[in-house]
C-alpha cells in the first residue's frame, strides 16, 4: 500500500510540472521585458474582394515601386507629352510649322525651314550629317527658331475655315515661291513687326541651287546681314565667290540696301544700265557715312535668283574698273538687283570706304 501511494504522488508532481511547462511556453515577453498571456484569437477570414479592395486603397497608383508581387497594376498613367520635336545634332528642331511659327514671332526670332522630300532622304540626310549637326554651326542655328517639315506640309487654316477650304502647301504660297517647290532651306523674317521684312522669306535655297553643300556654305547663309531675299542672294554668291571681294566682309548697311534697291529701279525705269542720279544719291550717302560713296551696276539673267545673281558678278568680274572696287576693303556696303517686267534683272552695289 505505501509503495503504491509513493508511485501516485509520483506520477502527480511529474503532471504538475508538465503543465508549468507548457503554461511557461504559451507566454511571451512584452516591451517591458515582462510576460503577458496571449489571449487566444479568433480571427474573422475577409472575402478575397474585401481584400483586394484594401490593398488598392492603400496603394498609390502613380508609384510603380507601390505595386505589390504577384499584383496586375491597373491602367498606365502617362504624363502629357511635351510638343514634339527633332533633335539634329544637339538642337531641338520643331516638326509643326504653327509652334515654330509662334515661337519665332514671340521671340522676334527669324524662322528657319528645312523642307524635306519623302522621295529623297538621302540628299536631306546628307545635310543633317554633313552640316546641321555640325559642332561648328551649333551658335548659328541656335539663334533661330528651327522647323523641319516635308515639302508636303500644308498651311495652317482659319479656326472656322469655309466649306470649300482645301489644304494648301507651304512650298505653294507665294511667300516661298524661290524654292520652286523643292526641298532645301528656307528663313521667314519674324524679328520686327514694324519692318517691311517682317514674314517675308528673305532666303531660299533649294538643294538643286547647290548652295548647301558644305559646313561654310550653310554658315555664310545664316550669317548674311538682315535685308531682302535678293539683297541676301546677291551678297551670298559675292561672299561664297572664289576671290571673296573684301566688299562684301564690310558691315550689311540697311540704308545702303535701300539705295540700291532705288538705283537697280532707276535702270528698270530707264531700261538701261548706269548711274542714274548718282550726282544726288552719292551726295545723300556721303552726308550719312561722312565719306564718299563708290558705285557698280551690271544687268543679268537666268531662270533662278542664284543664276541671275552669279551672271551679274560675272559681268562685274570682267570688268577691271569694277571689280577693283569690289576688292577693296570698305566699312558698309549693300547690294540688291531689281527684274523689269520684260525679265532682265538689273544690279547695283555701293560701298562706303
Amino acid at each position: 500500500m505505501l509503495k503504491r501511494l509513493v508511485m501516485w504522488t509520483g506520477c502527480l508532481s511529474w503532471c504538475i510540472l508538465a503543465v508549468a511547462n507548457i503554461r511557461a511556453e504559451d507566454q511571451k515577453p512584452n516591451p517591458a521585458g515582462t510576460a503577458q498571456p496571449v489571449q487566444a484569437e479568433t480571427r474573422k477570414e475577409e472575402p478575397a474582394d474585401e481584400k483586394q479592395s484594401a490593398q488598392t486603397e492603400q496603394q498609390d497608383p502613380a508609384e510603380p515601386d507601390a505595386v505589390q508581387e504577384n499584383q496586375q497594376p491597373g491602367p498606365l498613367v502617362l504624363p502629357k507629352p511635351a510638343p514634339e520635336v527633332r533633335v539634329i545634332g544637339e538642337l531641338p528642331w520643331h516638326i509643326d510649322y504653327s509652334a515654330a511659327y509662334r515661337q519665332a514671332n514671340t521671340e522676334h526670332k527669324q524662322l528657319l525651314l528645312f523642307f524635306r522630300s519623302e522621295k529623297d532622304l538621302l540628299t536631306a540626310g546628307q545635310l543633317e550629317q554633313n552640316a546641321l549637326s555640325r559642332p561648328e554651326l551649333k551658335d548659328s542655328l541656335s539663334k533661330f527658331v528651327r522647323v523641319v517639315l516635308f515639302t508636303s506640309a500644308v498651311a495652317p487654316v482659319d479656326k472656322d475655315p469655309k466649306p470649300d477650304t482645301k489644304p494648301v502647301k507651304l512650298l505653294d504660297f507665294p511667300c516661298f515661291a524661290h524654292m520652286q517647290g523643292q526641298p532645301g532651306l528656307a528663313i521667314v523674317d519674324l524679328q520686327d513687326k514694324n519692318d517691311h521684312l517682317f514674314g517675308k522669306c528673305i532666303s531660299a535655297h533649294p538643294f538643286t541651287s547647290n548652295t548647301l553643300n558644305s559646313v561654310g556654305t550653310v554658315k555664310t547663309m545664316l550669317e548674311l546681314p538682315r535685308g531682302t531675299i535678293t539683297q541676301r542672294t546677291l551678297t551670298y554668291v559675292l561672299r561664297t565667290h572664289p576671290e571673296q571681294p573684301a566688299s562684301v566682309w564690310g558691315q550689311g548697311n540697311p540704308l545702303l540696301f535701300e539705295q540700291c534697291r532705288v538705283a537697280s529701279q532707276l535702270m528698270v525705269n530707264y531700261g538701261s544700265v548706269g548711274h542714274h542720279d548718282w550726282g544726288n544719291r552719292s551726295a545723300y550717302v556721303g552726308g550719312q557715312f561722312g565719306s564718299s560713296p563708290m558705285e557698280v551696276a551690271s544687268m543679268g539673267a537666268g531662270n533662278t535668283l542664284f543664276e541671275v545673281a552669279h551672271s551679274v558678278v560675272n559681268l562685274w568680274r570682267g570688268s577691271g574698273v569694277h571689280w577693283g572696287m569690289m576688292i577693296t576693303p570698305n566699312r558698309h556696303f549693300g547690294y540688291d538687283m531689281v527684274q523689269s517686267p520684260s525679265g532682265t534683272w538689273f544690279a547695283n552695289g555701293i560701298f562706303v570706304p
